[in-house]
């Protein structure tokens, strides 16, 4: 399965000058924009839209234009590091909450759209991916196939077979491209170059 298979957002590039490219094949997730198009020129400053159903736009700043040339069979792409265009600044308002263990959260009269931000880096990133697999996918046989799959990443990380298993792994964890995304980028700098 090519990354291609992940794109399931159409998005719109207006750049600074107001050139605009249209119908970009996308893959729009959490501060993250997708794209296998390594022919766009995306600057830091660039807008990304995206029509809702319901004929609404959502709008994104480029942060960090993100590309990473095509290696070991991986196709160069975009990842690009976005926020939304005019975040409504919320005047704050004091309370104190004391909390204890990963991730915990409060949600006061609302549901609960929060984002859990862990501490992630090239000397964890297997162990953290297989302890947010492990909590996010609820399929028993399938959450053990992606936990062997990234420990045989793990065992053969900076070796010439790491792309191969690399690439099943992205093909079996399709289904959870938004769990994984965070976790590509140091996937990727295990590959051979």
């Amino acid at each position: 399965m090519s990354m291609e298979s992940f794109m399931n957002d159409v998005v719109t590039l207006v750049k600074k000058d107001g050139n605009k490219y249209e119908n970009i094949k996308a893959s729009v997730q959490n501060n993250k924009i997708f794209t296998t198009d390594d022919k766009l020129p995306i600057e830091e400053g660039d807008i990304f839209i995206r029509k809702l159903p319901n004929g609404l736009d959502e709008e994104f700043v480029v942060d960090d234009r993100g590309f990473f040339p095509g290696r070991g069979g991986i196709h160069a792409h975009y990842q690009v590091k976005v926020s939304r265009k005019n975040k409504q600044k919320v005047n704050p308002t004091s309370a104190t909450y004391n909390l204890h263990g990963p991730n915990s959260r409060v949600n006061v009269n609302s549901q609960d759209f929060s984002i859990n931000t862990v501490e992630i880096n090239k000397d964890n990133v297997f162990q953290e991916l297989c302890k947010i697999i492990s909590k996010q996918i609820s399929d028993a046989n399938e959450k053990q196939l992606l936990i062997d799959k990234i420990k045989e990443l793990e065992s053969i990380k900076n070796t010439d077979n790491y792309t191969l298993k690399y690439t099943e792994f992205i093909a079996h964890a399709a289904n959870h491209i938004s769990i994984i995304a965070p976790f590509i980028p140091m996937l990727t700098a295990y590959l051979i170059k």
